[in-house]
């Protein structure tokens, strides 16, 4: 009696555990219908060893813009996300074949991303929240972030240390 009783309940923690262990599904991303911006000022340094430049929304904007279904963050906001693929402005500013990448938020809190890191997750950087730019206190300007962890709940069971808010400097390391 015992010995069956052990096995229900076994079985009732297996299924259980069954049911936390399942991810939630990645944000989709499709071809945006906003308007991209035709702001001028600058708000994101870019550099390779050897050279820098300064961006503004309608230099990341003028690549392909995209938006995301919902993505709810534990720790920050929450929406429908708008913005470009990292790896295209990588490309555009000749930072695609860097090894690694430094980004650095405006409060100095920095990530680094490996060549191997961005050739296994798609990164993206967002410049607005369910249609309007992101403001300082939605962790803006320029937010990157990862789809593929996260949609209606981002994913528990993955590291978010590379998605840093605020983002003020991408440079080649």
């Amino acid at each position: 009696m015992f010995s069956s009783f052990r096995y229900g309940c076994y079985l009732i923690f297996t299924f259980a555990m069954m049911l936390c262990s399942v991810s939630a599904q990645a944000a989709t991303v499709s071809r945006s219908t906003i308007m991209p911006s035709d702001n001028p000022t600058p708000i994101l340094v870019v550099g390779t060893k050897y050279t820098e430049a300064s961006l503004s929304y309608a230099d990341i904007e003028s690549l392909p813009f995209f938006d995301t279904s919902m993505i709810k963050h534990f720790d920050g906001p929450e929406g429908r996300f708008s913005g470009v693929w990292l790896n295209d402005l990588l490309k555009k500013y000749g930072l695609y074949n860097a090894e690694r990448l430094r980004l650095v938020a405006h409060d100095g809190y920095e990530v680094f991303l490996s060549k191997q890191q961005r050739e296994q997750k798609r990164y993206f950087l967002a410049t607005r929240l369910n249609g309007h730019f992101l403001s300082i206190n939605e962790l803006g300007p320029l937010m990157v972030i990862v789809p593929d962890d996260g949609g209606e709940e981002v994913r528990g069971d993955v590291s978010h240390s590379h998605w840093i808010w605020a983002l003020k400097q991408l440079k080649e390391q």
